[in-house]
């Protein structure tokens, strides 16, 4: 038996130290096929992890300027309104 490894970039598993699918160490090809991430060093794991606590980030960043958005609104609104009160235009 050939001690390739598995296909996937990062991954260390060689066939001589566990059970393969064609190419794929089983763990990676299980999460690839069922799309259940699982601790691993292969690169598309480490590539979800990064992209999924960047658009987390993104996420935040999003919420808060909405946020910033709609209390400057709600201000101007206000603003509008003691003025039309006041005898303004």
């Amino acid at each position: 038996m050939s001690d390739t490894k598995c296909l996937v970039k990062g991954c260390p598993n060689k066939r001589s130290e566990g059970t393969f699918e064609g190419d794929l160490c089983t763990p990676c090809h299980r999460m690839l096929e069922q799309g259940v991430i699982g601790p691993s060093q292969a690169w598309f794991v480490t590539e979800i992890k990064r992209l999924t606590k960047s658009l987390a980030h993104a996420d935040w960043q999003y919420s808060n300027m909405l946020g910033k958005y709609e209390r400057m609104e709600e201000r101007a609104a206000r603003c509008v309104q003691n003025k039309e009160g006041a005898g303004g235009e």
